[in-house]
C-alpha cells in the first residue's frame, strides 16, 4: 500500500513543532509497513510582494526550500510552493481561497508524479479541496483529517462554510480528532455520512519510575503562549492558587506572542519560563508536575493531555472542544461560564490537596490506549476498506 500525505501543517522556523502529530502518524504507518510520501503546501510570494513588505517594514514570510525537515530525520516534507502576487492574493480573497486551491492543484500535479493507492489530506480547507481534485484525477480514495481550527475557525468564517461542507461530502472518508469536532461540522450542514473519529495519540509510554511526594507543588502548562490558550487568565488563576500554596512553582513550557505580557503580569510570582524544549525534556518536566492546566478556549484534540497522563500527571482543563474527551473524567473538567478563572483555580487546588483523588497508574493505563501504533492500525483498516470498495 502506498499513501500520499498532503498537509498544510508542517514545521517552520517560528514553530518548529507545528504539525508534529502528522509526523507521528507517518512514523506509525511506516512502522507497520505502509509506504508513505509526504508533501507540504507552502504559500510563497512574488518578489514584488516581498519588496512591498520590506518598504512597509512588515515581517517577511518564511521562504521554504525543496524539502522541509521534521523532528524525525527520516521524515521530510517535499515542498509544494504556491506563489501568489497581488492579483493572486486578491483572487484568493474574492473566491474564499478557491483560487489558491486551484493554484495548489496545478502546482501539485507538476511535483507529485508517483502512483498512489490512497491520498490522505491533513487540514480541511483549502488543502482538502486540492485533495478532492487530485484524488478524482488519479481515481483513488481521498481521506481528509480535520484537526481543530480548520473546523472551529475556518469553517465558521463568512463564505467558507459551504465550500468546507462540499469538500467533506466529496471525500471518501473524513476523520475528526474528537466527537465534539464532528458535532461542530454537522452543525454547519455536514451530513456526517462518511465520518469517523480517530484522535491524535502519543508515540510511547515514558518510564520515569514512581512519583515522589514533595512539599513544593508544581503547576504546569505546556503549549503556545497565545490568546486561544487563555493565558491571559494565568495571573488570576496563579495568584488564587498561590494564596493556598505559598510554597509553589508555576512552570510554563512553550513560547508565543503573550510571553512578554505574561512575564510582566506574573512578576512577583514563582513562575519559571522554560521556553520551547525537546519532546523528551517536555515529558521529564511533565513528570515533575503535580497538575497540568489547559484552560483553552478551543482545542481539537489536545495531545498534551495524554502526554501528561502517560507521566501519571493529572490535567485540569476547560470543557471546550475535545478537552473533556481527552481528559476522560468530569471531575477534572471546568465548565466555561461566568467566573471561569475562579472555578478553575479552585478545581486545581482541590486536585493539589487530594480532595479530588488522583490515580497516576489509572491515568497511565488510559494513555496506553492512545499509542500511535494502536491508532494507526485503525487507520490502516480504514485504508483497506476504502481500497476493497474501490476494487
Amino acid at each position: 500500500m502506498k499513501v500520499c500525505v498532503l498537509t498544510s501543517m508542517f514545521p517552520t522556523r517560528v514553530a518548529p513543532y507545528s504539525g508534529v502529530f502528522v509526523t507521528r502518524r507517518i512514523e506509525a504507518l511506516r512502522a507497520q509497513g505502509v509506504s508513505v510520501d509526504t508533501y507540504a503546501f507552502a504559500r510563497s510570494e512574488t518578489k514584488a510582494i516581498r519588496l512591498i513588505r520590506k518598504l512597509l517594514g512588515k515581517q517577511q514570510k518564511e521562504v521554504f526550500g525543496q524539502y522541509i525537515p521534521s523532528d524525525n530525520p527520516d521524515i521530510t516534507y517535499k515542498t509544494v510552493c504556491v506563489k501568489l502576487g497581488l492579483v493572486g492574493i486578491a483572487l484568493s480573497a474574492l473566491t474564499h481561497e478557491g483560487y489558491f486551491a486551484w493554484k495548489s492543484y496545478r502546482a501539485a500535479q507538476k511535483i507529485i508524479q508517483d502512483a498512489y493507492d490512497i491520498l490522505h489530506v491533513h487540514w480541511l480547507y483549502p488543502t482538502g479541496k486540492v485533495g478532492n481534485m487530485l484524488a478524482e484525477k488519479w481515481n483513488i480514495p481521498c481521506v481528509i483529517t480535520c484537526h481543530g481550527s480548520d473546523v472551529n475557525v475556518t469553517m465558521q468564517k463568512k463564505g467558507f462554510t459551504s465550500p468546507c461542507v462540499s469538500v467533506m461530502e466529496r471525500a471518501d472518508k473524513v476523520e475528526f480528532v474528537s466527537h465534539r469536532l464532528l458535532e461542530t461540522a454537522e452543525s454547519c450542514g455536514y451530513s456526517g455520512r462518511n465520518a469517523q473519529v480517530l484522535p491524535n495519540g502519543i508515540p510511547a509510554m515514558p518510564d520515569f519510575g514512581v512519583k515522589e511526594q514533595k512539599e513544593k507543588k508544581v503547576v504546569g502548562f505546556v503549549g503556545n503562549l497565545i490568546d486561544v490558550k487563555r493565558v491571559t487568565l494565568f495571573p488570576t488563576i496563579f495568584r488564587m492558587i498561590a494564596e493556598q500554596y505559598p510554597d509553589i512553582e508555576f512552570l510554563l513550557i512553550g513560547d508565543g506572542t503573550k510571553r512578554q505580557w505574561l512575564e510582566d503580569s506574573l512578576a512577583g510570582l514563582p513562575v519559571r519560563f522554560a521556553g520551547r524544549v525537546p519532546q523528551q525534556k517536555v515529558l521529564e518536566l511533565m513528570f515533575s508536575m503535580d497538575v497540568l492546566i489547559l484552560p483553552s478556549r478551543n482545542e481539537g484534540w489536545p495531545c498534551v493531555v495524554l502526554e501528561a497522563h502517560s507521566c501519571g500527571t493529572p490535567v485540569v482543563g476547560s470543557d471546550c472542544g475535545g478537552i473533556p474527551e481527552a481528559i476522560g473524567d468530569d471531575d477534572f473538567v471546568v465548565k466555561d461560564q461566568d467566573g471561569f478563572e475562579i472555578t478553575f483555580a479552585e478545581r486545581v487546588v482541590r486536585v493539589l490537596n487530594q480532595s479530588i483523588p488522583v490515580d497516576g497508574e489509572r491515568l497511565r493505563d488510559r494513555a496506553k490506549q492512545y499509542l500511535w501504533e494502536n491508532l494507526q492500525r485503525q487507520e490502516i483498516k480504514t485504508y483497506q476498506k476504502l481500497l476493497s470498495r474501490e476494487g
